[in-house]
């Protein structure tokens, strides 16, 4: 006679995957300095060649884009310039405009 089958049970083996890493926002890259003075110098230009709202919105664009950057520095020293100059030109709603955009 045969001897009856008995199952053999095998070990569990669990297989242990890795913790998923956390998803992290890599920090902004630095702007480069020479493309953000390249920026302000054409703002001034633009300015001197008495295009006020192209250089405007070139001074805007590095206040709002690059916050600390020291063109946005310099950039938001010429809007307040800009917009004094309105107040005196007797033009208050171009100055406030700028201002408010400051804020």
């Amino acid at each position: 006679m045969t001897a009856p089958k008995t199952a053999v049970k095998k070990p569990k083996t669990t297989t242990q995957r890795p913790e998923p890493l956390p998803v992290t926002a890599s920090p902004p890259a630095e702007p480069d300095r020479q493309v953000l003075g390249r920026l302000l110098r054409m703002a001034d230009a633009y300015r001197k060649a008495g295009s006020i709202h192209h250089a405007v919105e070139m001074y805007f664009r590095l206040v709002e884009d690059h916050p600390g950057a020291p063109e946005a520095d310099q950039a938001r020293a010429r809007l307040m310039e800009i917009a004094e100059k309105h107040e005196l030109a007797a033009e208050p709603h171009e100055a406030r405009s700028i201002y408010e955009r400051l804020l």
